[in-house]
Formats: C-alpha cells, structure tokens, sequence
C-alpha cells in the first residue's frame, strides 16, 4: 500500500502524539469510585488534550484534587492530579479523540467524599443564582488538538450532594 505524502504527514503525527501521551500522562492516584478504573492511553491512540483551571467553594484550593474525563461513548475514565507548585488550579492531559464529561473530585473533604464537581452551564452562566441547569457539558477533544479553558468547578449542585 502506498501512501500519498498527506497521509503519511497524518501518520507521523498521530505516531508521535501517540508516543508522547505514552510518556506525559500521569494516571497514578485512587479511582473516583470502587467500581470506577482509571485508564492509561494506549501507545496506538490518537489523542488530544484538555486543559483548563479548577476552582474550589473556599480561598483555597485543597490538596488532593484530582481532575477526570469520562469519555462518553467508551466509559473510559482518564485522571490527572493537580500537581504544578506554580499554578496549583492548572490542569493539562492527553486523552484519546472522542466527546468527555470533565470533572473535579477532592479526597480532603468529607462533606463532599465522592461528588464530581463538573465542567457544567452553571459554570458557563456564570455561577449565580440566575443559572439554574448543572447539566455536564462534553467536551470535545480532536486529535493534536488542545481544548482549553475547561473548568470543572461545579461544587453547588445540590441535587448531587444528596
């Protein structure tokens, strides 16, 4: 088979992503729930990335905050901790192409043990009491791309803290 010089220029990059996320995602940490596992990008996926801030109901942000993205059509959950000294609220990390929920789970607060606080309208309206819908919005990653601004920071639904 012989590939036309676009073809092979998207083989390449989808190689050399894939290499690179082997390499730059950080997967450790415990699942958000028991019957949740938490998965590694394969060396033959094509990724994208997501990166984006989290903010938290207090000064603050407490330690042990981990961010996740559920991939909706696989169920794969992909993790990365928030770990950067300088920007403590910043997250950045390669999963593979597809349409994710995001969100923030804290293991420092009892009140809030295992609720995900999502990137949802609320965030997008603007967090106030106007905003009425906590619906999760997808976000979408494509390939080589990074999808930024993501902010999974929807610690007020109340609904979920039942």
């Amino acid at each position: 088979m012989i590939l036309l010089t676009n073809e092979r220029a998207v083989l390449v990059v989808a190689i050399v992503i894939a290499i690179i996320s082997m390499y730059s995602l950080n997967v450790s940490g415990s699942p958000p729930t028991a019957k949740e596992a938490i998965s590694e990008v394969l060396p033959n996926e094509v990724t994208g990335s997501i990166e984006g801030s989290v903010c938290y109901p207090s000064e603050d942000i407490p330690g042990g905050i981990k961010i996740y993205a559920l991939n909706k059509s696989t169920s794969k959950i992909y993790m990365t901790p928030l770990t950067d000294k300088d920007f403590p609220n910043k997250f950045w990390f390669r999963v593979p192409v597809g349409d994710y929920h995001v969100y923030a789970m804290t293991s420092h607060a009892t009140s809030l043990e295992g609720y995900k606080a999502y990137y949802s309208e609320f965030i997008k309206c603007g967090q106030s009491a106007k905003c009425k819908s906590h619906k999760p919005i997808t976000v979408k990653v494509v390939a080589g791309v990074i999808t930024s601004n993501i902010r999974p920071c929807d610690w007020y639904d109340r609904e979920r803290l039942k």
